[in-house]
């Protein structure tokens, strides 16, 4: 049985967490909202190594649950501040990464675990289990999720697989698919390296850097699906028997104007479609976000070809629904996820708009499927 029953077609995001109250939720409740989704970041959760503060996440189940609101709750979201500094991603020049707003400034705490650091790995996957002790039941479901959906260590973006065990992993990977001949893997990628303790992965501002240095998509590919699996693997118990994966696309007319890298899941998503649904046993369901252009296309849409009506499209800003809830209804999509409350937004309460614009949405997608 699916967690989001077929008469959902939105997924109201609850950002800021607490923004709507439990009288917001039931408004939305009674127009067909019936499922919300929200944050747990890790560094809040868990602010020192084995202590763990449940005030943040109890009050988004609690308010959720006096609502009358299933939750999808995505945790972890943020990486943990308390590790080690070996356990996070790293940038080319060896800075640990850093979220993407902000400038990247030292100190702020959207920092990532290295996928391949085998112990940050193993300390997430008990956290995991934590988290699905203390909150996992029939009313929510536990969904993983990274920082910004895991763009760090997504091509076209800031490249942030430098750390040690990043390095460590693709030499030994590169050295074993060109069984030890570097003359062979420089011609292939196009470098001049003369010591394999030299060599490191590419750089990928753009497609194009990624078809000359096939070697690191191919790690990438390789050894983040692995991860990535395991990671999904932790949650796909639970009653709804269902996988929520959530990739970043930023696949919009300003990321491919201004972002001029991948900047996207693209890449790996048709992979992760096909895999996960039998890999899992599990049910799988796609969110997309951020992802139409202003016609109303999306370019990513050719990797969910098959998965149309389990993919959710949508906007933090319930504007959004107005502009693109046609359209996704026309290719087939699932439902949308939508605000309707945004910090950067103006908007610091539900309005009467807001409810309109959803119920009209609703009522649209209602209309089509009947």
């Amino acid at each position: 049985m699916s967690f989001v029953d077929s008469d959902e077609y939105i997924i109201v995001l609850d950002n800021p967490i607490g923004g709507l109250s439990v009288d917001d939720l039931k408004r939305l409740r009674e127009i067909g909202i019936k499922t919300c989704w929200a944050s747990g970041p890790w560094y809040l959760l868990e602010p020192r190594r084995g202590e763990y503060q449940w005030r943040l996440g109890d009050f988004i189940v609690e308010r959720m649950a006096a609502a009358g609101m299933k939750l999808l709750f995505m945790a972890p979201s943020v990486g943990p501040t308390f590790a080690p500094d070996d356990w996070y991603l790293r940038t080319h020049d060896g800075h640990i990464w850093r979220a993407y707003y902000d400038g990247y400034r030292d100190g702020w705490p959207y920092s990532e675990l290295s996928p391949w650091c085998a112990e940050a790995m193993a300390y997430e996957r008990q956290f995991q289990r934590t988290l699905l002790e203390r909150y996992g039941g029939e009313a929510v479901q536990l969904i993983p999720g990274t920082v910004h959906g895991g763009e760090a260590i997504l091509p076209g973006m800031v490249e942030s697989w430098f750390d040690r065990h990043a390095l460590e992993s693709f030499r030994a990977y590169a050295e074993s698919a060109f069984a030890g001949d570097l003359v062979y893997f420089n011609k292939a990628n196009h470098t001049l390296y003369e010591r394999w303790e030299d060599v490191q992965p590419a750089l990928f501002p753009n497609r194009a850097a990624m078809e000359r240095h096939p070697t690191t998509t191919d790690w990438l590919h390789d050894t983040l699906l692995p991860v990535m699996l395991d990671r999904y693997a932790a949650y796909a118990e639970q009653s709804a028997r269902e996988t929520w994966v959530c990739l970043p696309q930023r696949d919009t007319e300003f990321a491919e104007r201004v972002e001029t890298g991948p900047r996207t899941g693209n890449w790996m998503a048709g992979e992760i479609y096909r895999t996960f649904p039998g890999k899992l046993n599990a049910m799988l369901q796609v969110m997309l976000f951020e992802t139409y252009r202003t016609d109303g296309t999306q370019g990513i849409f050719e990797y969910v070809r098959g998965y149309e009506d389990v993919t959710w499209v949508g906007s933090q800003f319930v504007q959004g629904l107005l502009r693109h809830t046609s359209s996704a209804i026309a290719q087939g999509l699932r439902g949308f996820l939508t605000g309707p409350l945004h910090p950067d937004s103006g908007c610091n309460k539900l309005t009467p708009e807001m409810v309109n614009a959803m119920s009209w949405s609703i009522e649209q997608w209602k209309a089509a499927r009947a």
